[in-house]
C-alpha cells in the first residue's frame, strides 16, 4: 500500500516512520498541502493523510478517485476540510483521529482561563520589567462561578470534571444531551440563549459545521453577561472574528482564549518569528465592512492622496441608478479618469459572498479580483466623466514609487483642492 502525506512537519515524519517499522507501508511525504493545484502528487497512491490546512473538496476529491486513490486519512479530529458527500460518491473512505488526549485539550482551556482570570501574561511581563505593582492584576474566585460548555463531547467531559472541580457551576450545551452523564458529572443541561445569559466563563467544543459556523456572533454577544471570558479550543470560525473585536472594544467581552482563529490557515504550525502576520486582504475587507454595518462598500487605495470625493458621490449614485453588481471609475485601461481620483464600489452581501468563495491567493490579496475572474457572473458598470477637461487618463495623481512622492510632494496642493484644481495643478 502506497499512502502519501500532505501537509507534513519534520516531527510527523519522525512518529510515522517509527510506528511504520511494523508495518512496511510506502509512505512519501510533501510539506505542501493538498488541493486542487498540487493533487497530482497523489499519482499511484491508494491513500492519501492530510491535516488541517489540507482541503479535499469536490473537485479535489475527484481527481483523487480518478488517480485511484480509495482512502483519505485525516490525522486530526476536525473533518470540515473534507467534501464527505463528494468522497461517498465517489466511493473513497474517509476515517479521521476519532479523540486526541481529551485531557490535555481540557487541561489547555483550564490554563487559559487562568492566565486570562488572574492575568498571568500581564504579570509575567511587568514582573521581567521589576515592577511588582498589583494594580490592574486582580481577577475572581472561579468557585461559585458559573461555566457555559458548548459540546459536550469527550474534551468538554474532562473540562466539565475539572471546573466542577473548582467549585464551579457548570452548565452544558449540546443537540444530544447525555442526561445520565450530566447526573454524574453535576452539569445542568440548558438552551443555548439561557448559557449565553448565565455564564461568567463560555468554552466552546463542538464541530465546526453550518449550524456552528460564526455561533459567536453580535446577536449572541449581546446576550451574555458584561465582562464575559469566551474560551475557544475548537474552530476559528465558531466565532464570528469582527463581532468578537467589537465586543472587546466595548467592554462587553472581558477576555478571549482564542487556540485558533478565523484566518489561521497560512500561519498554523509556522515559524512566522521573522516575518509580520498579516491576514489576507479580503478578509480584512470584509471585516471592516461588518465593523461599520454597511449596506454598501466603497473601496479607495491608499496610495491615492488626491481622492476626490465628488467622484466618489458620483459613483454611489451611477451605482444606485444602473443596479450593478459592481461598479468603477478609476481603471486607466477601461475609462477616461485620472489614474487616483476614483474608487469601486459593491454590495457588502457581494463582498461577504467573494469572501467564502475566493480560494486563490491572487483573489485573497487583491480582493476584489474574484469579480473579474468571473466577469461574465456580474454586472459591471464604468462611466466616464462629463467634464471634457476631466477627461484626463494620461495624468498619474497615485503615489506608488518614490519618484510619485517627489512628483506630489513638490506640488501646491492643498486639503481644499477640488477636481478641477488638481487637474489644473498636475495637468
Amino acid at each position: 500500500m502506497k499512502t502519501i502525506f500532505f501537509g507534513t512537519q519534520p516531527y510527523d515524519r519522525e512518529s510515522f516512520d517509527r510506528i511504520n517499522a511494523d508495518y512496511g507501508i510506502r509512505i512519501k511525504y510533501h510539506r505542501s498541502h493538498l488541493n486542487i493545484d498540487n493533487v497530482p502528487l497523489a499519482q499511484g497512491a491508494d491513500a492519501v493523510c492530510i491535516f488541517v490546512n489540507d482541503s479535499a473538496d469536490a473537485p479535489t476529491v475527484g481527481e483523487l478517485a480518478r488517480m485511484g486513490v480509495r482512502l483519505i486519512a485525516l490525522r486530526c479530529a476536525g473533518f470540515n476540510n473534507v467534501d464527505l458527500k463528494a468522497a461517498a460518491e465517489h466511493g473513497i473512505t474517509v476515517v479521521r483521529v476519532p479523540a486526541y488526549s481529551p485531557y490535555a485539550v481540557a487541561e489547555h482551556a483550564v490554563a487559559l482561563m487562568l492566565s486570562l482570570n488572574r492575568k498571568v501574561h500581564r504579570a509575567y511581563w511587568r514582573t521581567r520589567d521589576g515592577n511588582f505593582a498589583l494594580h490592574g492584576l486582580l481577577g475572581f474566585d472561579m468557585h461559585g462561578k458559573t461555566a457555559g460548555i458548548v459540546g459536550t463531547g469527550k474534551i468538554a467531559r474532562a473540562l466539565i470534571r475539572i471546573l466542577r472541580g473548582f467549585g464551579m457551576e457548570v452548565l452544558g450545551y449540546d443537540p444530544c444531551p447525555d442526561e445520565a452523564f450530566a447526573r454524574e458529572s453535576g452539569m445542568t443541561y440548558v438552551p443555548l440563549t439561557e448559557l449565553y445569559r448565565r455564564s461568567d466563563i463560555i468554552s466552546l467544543h463542538c464541530p465546526l459545521t453550518d449550524r456552528t459556523l460564526h455561533m459567536i456572533d453580535a446577536e449572541a454577544i449581546g446576550q451574555m453577561k458584561d465582562g464575559v471570558i469566551i474560551i475557544n479550543t475548537g474552530r476559528g470560525q465558531l466565532i464570528r472574528t469582527s463581532d468578537l473585536i467589537e465586543g472587546l472594544k466595548e467592554k462587553k467581552i472581558g477576555a478571549a482564549g482564542l487556540d485558533v482563529y478565523e484566518e489561521e490557515a497560512d500561519y498554523f504550525y509556522q515559524d512566522t518569528s521573522d516575518r509580520i502576520m498579516d491576514d489576507d486582504v479580503l478578509a480584512r475587507f470584509c471585516q471592516a465592512a461588518q465593523l461599520a454595518d454597511a449596506d454598501l462598500v466603497v473601496r479607495v487605495c491608499a496610495d491615492n492622496p488626491l481622492i476626490w470625493s465628488g467622484a466618489v458621490d458620483r459613483l454611489v449614485d451611477f451605482y444606485r441608478q444602473g443596479h450593478w453588481d459592481y461598479a468603477y471609475n478609476h481603471i486607466p485601461r477601461n475609462n477616461l479618469w485620472p489614474d487616483g481620483l476614483g474608487a469601486e464600489i459593491l454590495s457588502r452581501e457581494l463582498l461577504e459572498d467573494m469572501g467564502r468563495k475566493a480560494t486563490q491567493p491572487s483573489q485573497r490579496e487583491h480582493c476584489l479580483n474574484y469579480i473579474w475572474d468571473n466577469a461574465a457572473d456580474f454586472r459591471i458598470g464604468t462611466f466616464d466623466p462629463a467634464e471634457d477637461w476631466l477627461r484626463r487618463p494620461d495624468l498619474r495623481l497615485d503615489m506608488d514609487r518614490p519618484d510619485d512622492f517627489c512628483r506630489l510632494a513638490l506640488k501646491p496642493i492643498h486639503p481644499d483642492m477640488d477636481a478641477s484644481d488638481i487637474v489644473r495643478v498636475f495637468g
